[in-house]
């Protein structure tokens, strides 16, 4: 069973019948979301509950070589192109796309990106996973990169924006940490990442602004809740997810995650028409 849940405990609300039984794979803004429905693509508004099948026409590349079959953990749109982040590394790919005559999109160019890396620091013997996200805000491209980043606190997100470099340095490009987001929210998952912008009177719905929201499975063994959580949801197959606060660091942003129990289920982020 699928529930739609929110930055407080009166957004938790049960999603269309129509799109329960379809895998997820992928969102949009206004509330759509990509659907595997049996060996049908669909596209659903999960608000308005209006279906699409999706059309047979794709995207095509030239002059790509060395860059089929590579396998990425995440991407994100920005100034008109896209940027992938390789999986299992480092690197980020920058892909130039321009439009054929039918209007269909084609990646014509690229190449991977002269980075100075952005890393944290990790425990040999630990097994929390390091997750990295990329997204853009206000034309800049943003990589979120949770992991150790203080010996006695939990890991956390960090995030960074990418600048040029001065022409004597290694790199092309560097990240740089960003400690305010202003009046944008970060919503950091592994379907979907979204820098969003806070309307004004959405605080009243616990949306806060300079905010990261990010959501996350937790390990098998998992089965009781922490105890200092904000709320939680069960569904009616006994699946539960729950929220909580991080622990705030003094670094300009806070944090809140979503915790979905067990590995057998994921999340991903939608926003609604009205956001």
């Amino acid at each position: 069973m699928k529930h739609l849940c929110g930055p407080d405990s009166g957004w938790v609300l049960r999603v269309p019948d129509k799109a329960k039984k379809a895998k997820f794979v992928g969102s949009y803004d206004g509330g759509w979301v990509a659907a595997i429905r049996g060996c049908e693509l669909v596209l659903v508004n999960l608000f308005s509950l209006v279906t699409r099948v999706a059309g047979a026409s794709g995207w095509t590349t030239q002059g790509c070589a060395g860059f089929h079959h590579k396998l990425f953990s995440d991407i994100a749109f920005c100034n008109g192109d896209l940027y992938a982040l390789k999986l299992f590394h480092k690197e980020v790919i920058k892909f130039k796309i321009s439009m054929k005559e039918d209007g269909t999109p084609m990646i014509t160019a690229a190449y991977e990106l002269s980075i100075q890396i952005c890393d944290g620091p990790t425990r040999h013997d630990d097994h929390v996973p390091y997750y990295k996200y990329i997204v853009e805000l206000q034309g800049k491209l943003l990589i979120a990169v949770r992991a150790w980043w203080l010996s006695n606190h939990e890991p956390f997100f960090k995030v960074f924006q990418l600048v040029n470099t001065e022409t004597v340095e290694a790199y092309d490009q560097k990240w740089e940490e960003v400690t305010s987001l202003g009046n944008y929210v970060l919503f950091l998952g592994k379907v979907r990442s979204k820098a969003v912008q806070v309307p004004v009177g959405m605080e009243r719905r616990g949306l806060e602004r300079n905010h990261i929201y990010y959501s996350q499975i937790t390990c098998p063994r998992e089965k009781e809740l922490p105890g200092d959580e904000v709320y939680s949801v069960t569904s009616d197959n006994g699946d539960r997810m729950y929220c909580k606060k991080d622990q705030i660091i003094g670094d300009g942003l806070e944090r809140t995650g979503y915790y979905i129990m067990g590995w057998d289920n994921s999340a991903m982020w939608l926003d609604p028409p009205s956001l």
